[in-house]
Parts: structure tokens; C-alpha cells; sequence
């Protein structure tokens, strides 16, 4: 009920004043005549002044109320209810049934059970199913001590400081004081991990304890950088010669190549008078002459060497 949005409980409320509820996709609405049973694990009252729950609902519901306290207030029930669950799950597995030693008993009562019941349930279950011994000690419960762990914590971190220089001592030594996987277990980045190592002054093999604040930094003297190295002339480019110097004359490279030389020669055909008159043309004219001939005859020649470039 604690977790119930407020569109839903708006609705909800109408319900309890109207008595009446309208179907998916129906037109009109329906009378009801019923109980409601709500439960929650939520403080109402304190939801109600932070404005989380409606004060006119909860006046509604609350006409008969029952509290429930958690399994830790009720030390009586926890041998009971874990017998109880540990012979049920002995008996639906189908084996021999099993009892709790006065250590184990021990053990179970000193637990806060967080998770109440049923986390009581799901212990008794796994004891069952995991323990081979008739008779289940506390090492087979495998509960943790909590109040030696928070007794543990609260003497050695004295205030925030110091829990947050135990915490990263204790994940470096756990990843071999790898910058990069402390920092992802951590959940901050390498940055950050690094400024906090030079914060608490923490070294490599060192355990997580108290410790003086680290000493403060002193200033580093500037170091004059070092003058660039001279640049290394290209491969493709060749070597420029210094102002003032002459260079050495390259090596003439002679080359061999063909030239191809057209020579042209026309020749005159006479005509005659019989193929003149032949193609019926009158007597007296011009006796038609053919267009001359070309002949073309390729010839080559060696070409004479030539003086290469000079390059600057």
C-alpha cells in the first residue's frame, strides 16, 4: 500500500466513497459491496508528512489496525519457526530429518534477521539440501556475525576521513594496487583514486589503519625544458648547400631515344584522250587530269645525345 502511486490512490479513494467501479472499457459504473485488506512495511504516518501518501486514504483504511513486529523483536518464535521450516523442508525433499544444536540455536538468536521471516525460511531450506549431517551446527548456517563487523568498523574508522582511506588501502590490496580496476570497484575515476593516494599518503603494502595526515607537498623546481632537437632533412628532398659554399657538379646522364622522320615525295600522272572521250566528254575540252599520288616511307634516325638539365 506504502508504494501505491498517486493517480492510483486518488482512484482507490473514490472507490471507498463511491462504492462503485467502472470495467475496462465499460460505459457505467458498478456497485461493490466489499472488505479491502491492505498491508505494508512502510511508516504511513511518517509517508504522510512527507507528502508520499494521502492523509484522507489512510483515514479511510485505518479503521482497524495491526502491527506486526519484526522477527528480531520476537527471540521466542525464531527456534520455533526455524524447526518448523527446517522438518517442512526435510519432508517435501523426501530425507532424514535433521535438529539444531545448542550452538546453531545460539547462532540464530544472536542474528538480526533483516529479512524476517522469510529469509528464515530460505536458511532452514538450503540447511536441508546442503547440510549431510543429521545434526546442523552453526558453521552450516553460515550466518555473518553483523555485530562484531559493525563493532569492528565503528572502533577503527574514527570519522569519515579514515573510513574512506580504509576503504581504498583495502580494494588496492585487493586488485595488487591496480590503478584502473580500483578505480571501476570503487566507482570514481582513475583521476579522483590517484588525488586520494596523494591525499592519505598511502604506499604500496600498506594496511588500512589510522594515520596521520600525510605531510603537505613542497614545490617542485621548474625544469628548463630541453631545446628541440635539430630536424632531420627529408629523403625525398635533396641536401640544400650552405650559404656562401658552392656545390659539386652532377654527373651527366646520357639517355638513349629513337626519333621517327617522315619523308613526302608527289608524283604527276598524265591523262589520256581515249579515257576522255570515253566518259563522253565533248571534243575540245580539257583533258581531266587524276589527283596526284603520296607516297609516305617512315625512317628513323638515332638522335644525338642532349645536355641534361641543371637543378638547383
Amino acid at each position: 500500500m506504502g508504494l501505491l502511486s498517486e493517480p492510483l490512490q486518488a482512484k482507490l479513494l473514490k472507490v471507498l466513497e463511491e462504492r462503485s467501479v467502472r470495467r475496462l472499457g465499460a460505459t457505467r459504473d458498478e456497485h461493490v459491496d466489499v472488505w479491502i485488506l491492505t498491508a505494508t512495511n512502510e511508516d504511513l504516518r511518517a509517508a504522510i508528512q512527507r507528502r508520499r501518501f494521502r492523509e484522507d486514504l489512510y483515514h479511510r483504511l485505518a479503521v482497524l489496525s495491526l502491527t506486526l513486529p519484526p522477527l528480531r523483536q520476537r527471540a521466542g518464535d525464531v527456534l520455533t519457526l526455524a524447526e518448523h521450516f527446517l522438518s517442512r523442508a526435510c519432508a517435501d525433499y523426501g530425507m532424514p530429518p535433521k535438529t539444531l544444536t545448542a550452538d546453531a540455536r545460539a547462532a540464530l538468536l544472536a542474528y538480526a534477521w533483516p529479512g524476517n521471516v522469510r529469509e528464515l525460511g530460505n536458511l532452514m531450506e538450503r540447511v536441508a539440501l546442503l547440510s549431510s549431517e543429521s545434526q546442523v551446527r552453526a558453521g552450516a548456517l553460515g550466518l555473518p556475525d553483523l555485530a562484531s563487523a559493525s563493532a569492528a568498523v565503528a572502533a577503527s574508522a574514527s570519522s569519515l576521513d579514515d573510513a574512506v582511506r580504509d576503504r581504498v588501502v583495502d580494494v588496492l590490496q585487493q586488485t595488487s594496487w591496480n590503478i584502473s580496476r580500483t578505480a571501476a570497484l570503487l566507482g570514481i575515476s582513475r583521476n579522483t583514486l590517484r588525488a586520494r593516494i596523494e591525499k592519505y599518503g598511502l604506499r604500496q603494502g600498506e594496511t588500512p589503519a589510522a594515520s596521520t595526515p600525510p605531510p603537505p607537498r613542497r614545490p617542485e623546481p621548474r625544469r628548463a625544458r630541453p631545446a628541440p632537437p635539430p630536424a632531420e632533412p627529408s629523403p625525398l628532398e635533396p641536401p640544400r648547400p650552405a650559404l656562401g659554399t658552392t656545390s659539386s657538379p652532377t654527373p651527366l646522364r646520357w639517355e638513349r631515344r629513337r626519333v621517327t622522320l617522315l619523308r613526302a615525295t608527289r608524283s604527276k600522272c598524265s591523262s589520256t584522250r581515249s579515257g576522255a572521250s570515253r566518259d563522253g566528254s565533248r571534243a575540245g575540252a580539257p583533258p581531266a587530269s587524276s589527283p596526284p599520288s603520296v607516297s609516305i616511307r617512315p625512317r628513323t634516325r638515332r638522335a644525338e645525345p642532349r645536355t641534361p638539365r641543371w637543378r638547383s
